[in-house]
């Protein structure tokens, strides 16, 4: 699956499935492991959270 210009891989999706259906994760929580769990970084370093 692409989102904008990064590619996530099935298990991602699959991490991201589970982590929705019984966790206490905020959408800011999720992404924030999302994008820590894949590498995606912008130009400066730190996470794509926005």
């Amino acid at each position: 699956m692409q989102i904008g210009l990064r590619q996530f891989e099935n298990a991602d999706i699959e991490w991201l499935k589970t982590a929705c259906g019984g966790s206490d994760y905020s959408r800011y929580g999720l992404a924030k492991e999302l994008c820590a769990g894949v590498e995606w970084r912008s130009s400066n370093g730190e996470l794509c959270l926005t």
